[in-house]
């Protein structure tokens, strides 16, 4: 990635206490754009499906964070959708744009369903109260209503940590498997390259083999019948 991590870390925190001049770069990208689209994907199957509302709520969980972006941080990017990245599964509201806020200033929109709904009220006090959007981005179950801290964490720099992880252990197995490969046309070449008399053939392979069907080998029979043996083609006794 061309942001640090540290600086992901930074960024992705309700306050960030350094790099915030470098933040609206980071959260424009196009590798946050994409994550993004992948965390929009598996919310929105997980307003159906429990397993894929686990998964969500195991990240946040493990990395101490809700939502996607910085929460109550919302900073709206017009910037389309970087057009090599897929957007099957994703809810048309987060394709239109790379950030998308919802109506009080710093929420995002209000999202999910059941459970999952998120939206909070501009002033929860009045007569009418008027839901303003999520201070979460697309958030779990388990934190959507929690107090947003200074230090309050999205998941964005988890999300990315989580794939970049996965990419670098199937990367090394590729290369492994590749210096095995490689390894097996070396000892391929070796074999090709070795010389075929002396290293390859056995030494039994060396000598004429015997044919019992040859001309001499029947005088040879012949000549023990009698008791002679084969001399230049002739036939002599024993003796004589």
């Amino acid at each position: 990635s061309d942001h640090k991590a540290t600086l992901r870390q930074q960024c992705i925190a309700n306050t960030p206490l350094k790099f915030e001049d470098d933040c609206l770069d980071y959260i424009s990208s196009d590798r946050y754009a994409g994550l993004k689209l992948v965390w929009a994907a598996a919310y929105e199957v997980a307003q159906s499906n429990a397993d894929a509302q686990m998964r969500i709520e195991a990240w946040e969980a493990d990395n101490q964070c809700c939502g996607f972006g910085p929460p109550q941080r919302c900073e709206e990017v017009p910037d389309k959708i970087p057009s090599d990245v897929s957007t099957d599964g994703v809810p048309g509201e987060y394709t239109s744009a790379r950030v998308v806020c919802g109506d009080e200033d710093g929420w995002y929109p209000d999202t999910g369903e059941n459970s999952l709904y998120c939206g909070h009220y501009f002033d929860p006090t009045l007569a009418f109260p008027i839901i303003g959007g999520c201070r979460y981005e697309m958030p779990g179950a388990r934190c959507k209503d929690k107090a947003v801290e200074f230090d309050t964490r999205g998941c964005a720099q988890a999300v990315q940590a989580i794939y970049d992880s996965d990419m670098q252990t199937k990367g090394y197995s590729v290369m492994v498997a590749s210096c095995f490969e490689l390894l097996a046309i070396i000892m391929a070449c070796c074999y090709c390259w070795k010389r075929k008399s002396h290293d390859i053939l056995p030494a039994y392979l060396e000598q004429v083999p015997y044919d019992p069907y040859s001309k001499s080998s029947q005088d040879l029979k012949n000549a023990k019948k009698t008791g002679g043996f084969v001399n230049g083609g002739e036939e002599t006794k024993a003796g004589h």
